[in-house]
């Protein structure tokens, strides 16, 4: 249903379908799919499947069979999983022989995350990038730059307190210098001159 621009689902069907495998291509409609998505002649189309089945890769191109028996089948399946197997032993064979380089390369995608082909080619010739080195030292450079320069605020500011101890510990001490004795006050002497005279009299 629509109200004015909007569209509402207003009910929603699944349901599951079987659907067989397609057909395998005659030769005709194999040229005709190639000329159409791959801008192939038919006589080069005919060449390259002649090719692959001198090599065992396809089945004979030049027949109208669509229909593989279930004995061709269980042959191609064989000869799939041989060709499966021996990749992975190709694959188990190259990685083995190659382990520092493969760990050089792990190492370094889990700190740059992003290898472009010729950082391969770089890791491989020199085991090591350039431009990575580069970045990495001017970090390090920075960190370096940063702690020395917290340590040299951090002398800077005790050197400072210091001076200011200092300061406020003389200003005491001239303080207490020019405050009066108190322990010095006496009582004031009694003039006794005249009364000794009268006494020798």
């Amino acid at each position: 249903n629509t109200l004015g621009n909007q569209l509402h689902i207003v009910k929603i069907e699944k349901e599951k379908k079987k659907k067989n495998a397609p057909l395998l291509f005659n030769l005709a409609e194999l040229q005709g799919e190639c000329s159409k998505r791959l801008h192939i002649s038919p006589a080069k189309t005919l060449e390259i499947a002649q090719s692959l089945y001198e090599k065992k890769l396809t089945t004979y191109p030049r027949t109208d069979a669509r229909v593989l028996s279930s004995a061709i089948a269980l042959e191609i399946d064989k000869e799939v999983r041989k060709i499966f197997d021996e990749c992975y032993e190709k694959a188990k064979q190259v990685l083995s022989e190659n382990s520092n380089l493969v760990a050089l390369i792990a190492n370094h995608l889990m700190e740059i995350e992003t290898l472009t082909k010729e950082d391969i080619y770089e890791l491989v010739e020199t085991g090591k990038l350039a431009w990575w080195e580069k970045k990495k030292a001017k970090a390090e450079a920075e960190r370096i730059a940063k702690e020395k320069e917290a340590e040299l605020q951090g002398i800077y500011q005790k050197q400072l307190k210091a001076m200011e101890d200092a300061k406020n510990a003389a200003n005491n001490e001239s303080v207490l210098t020019d405050e009066p004795d108190d322990t010095s006050d006496s009582e004031p002497v009694e003039d006794v001159t005249e009364d000794n005279d009268n006494k020798e009299e």
